[in-house]
């Protein structure tokens, strides 16, 4: 039995596009002004990250005592560097 070789390449353009709320979380966190409460505001336009975000903040992993449910206090726990690599994997997951 003889294996084949399959080559392909991805163009850029065949790729989809982020969410367009995780594209601007990914923007703003780059910004050093950027407060939590326009970070969770952008988040909250966008249902599936949102919960994704509640998610994440409320796993055992952090071993909060009460649940958050806002995404601007989700953002406070979780920081902006770790909210963009979320928002990356998300992104690329989706």
């Amino acid at each position: 039995m003889q294996e084949s070789s399959t080559h392909f390449s991805v163009n850029p353009a065949d790729l989809p596009s982020p969410p367009a709320a995780v594209a601007r979380v990914v923007r703003l966190a780059s910004d050093p002004d950027v407060t939590s409460e326009k970070l969770g505001a952008a988040i909250s336009s966008d249902p599936a990250f949102t919960a994704e975000l509640l998610r994440t903040v409320n796993s055992p992993f952090y071993g909060l005592k009460a649940p958050i449910t806002a995404a601007a206090r989700a953002v406070t726990v979780l920081g902006v560097r770790a909210l963009r690599n979320l928002a990356i994997c998300f992104a690329v997951r989706d």
